[in-house]
C-alpha cells in the first residue's frame, strides 16, 4: 500500500515538472477513462448509461478529480510529496466524519477514532520528520489544498455509494474519470494552458 498509493504522489510531483496542474489532471483522467471504458465496453458489454447515471458520474468526478485529485496537484507545487502524502491521509477523517454527519449516519467508535489517529501516526513515521518538514517547513495553502482536497474526495466517495451508478464498478469509475478529465481538460483550455504547453 505505501509503495503503489504513496509512489503517486511522487509521480504526480516529477509530471508537474513538464505540466500545469489542470493540464495534467485533464490528460491523466481522460486517458484513463478512456482506457478503462474501452476495457469494460469489450469485455462486460454494458448498456449504455442512462442520463440520471451520466449526472451521478458528473457529480461525483467534479468531487473526485476537481475536487480531491486537483487539490493534491496544486498543493505539489507549493509542498514536498511526502507532507502532500501525510495531509492527503486526512481523507480517512473525513470519510468518518462525514459519514456520521450526513443523514442516518454512523457514530464512529472509540476503537475507530484510535486506529485512525495510529494510521496517521504511522504513515507520519514512513514519510519522515525531514521531508514534512521541507526547506522551509509546509506551505499554509498547500497544505490547505491537499486537506480541501481530501475533503472533496470524502464526499464523492461516500456519495459514490448511495446515487443512481451504472451496475458495473468498472465502468462507473471510467464514467468518473471521464466526466472529471473533461472538466479538468476545460478548464485547462480556458486557462490557456494548452496553448502554453503547445507553444
Amino acid at each position: 500500500v505505501y509503495v503503489v498509493w504513496g509512489s503517486t504522489y511522487l509521480g504526480m510531483r516529477v509530471a508537474l515538472e513538464g505540466f500545469p496542474p489542470l493540464l495534467l489532471g485533464g490528460i491523466r483522467f481522460l486517458l484513463a477513462g478512456g482506457v478503462l471504458g474501452a476495457w469494460v465496453a469489450v469485455r462486460e458489454r454494458p448498456a449504455f448509461p442512462a442520463a440520471a447515471q451520466w449526472r451521478w458520474a458528473l457529480l461525483t468526478g467534479l468531487l473526485l478529480f476537481c475536487g480531491g485529485n486537483l487539490g493534491v496537484l496544486l498543493a505539489e507545487t507549493r509542498i514536498t510529496s511526502g507532507a502532500a502524502a501525510l495531509l492527503a491521509a486526512s481523507l480517512a477523517l473525513w470519510m468518518v466524519l462525514l459519514d456520521w454527519l450526513r443523514p442516518g449516519g454512523v457514530r464512529p467508535s472509540a476503537t475507530m477514532v484510535g486506529g485512525l489517529l495510529l494510521g496517521l501516526l504511522g504513515v507520519a513515521v514512513l514519510v519522515g520528520p525531514g521531508e514534512l518538514a521541507g526547506a522551509d517547513g509546509v506551505d499554509p495553502v498547500g497544505a490547505a489544498c491537499v486537506l480541501l482536497g481530501s475533503l472533496a474526495w470524502a464526499g464523492g466517495s461516500l456519495l459514490s455509494r448511495h446515487r443512481a451508478r451504472p451496475g458495473s464498478p468498472l465502468l462507473g469509475s471510467a464514467m468518473q474519470m471521464l466526466c472529471g478529465g473533461v472538466l479538468l481538460m476545460a478548464m485547462a483550455i480556458a486557462r490557456g494552458d494548452v496553448t502554453r504547453a503547445l507553444a
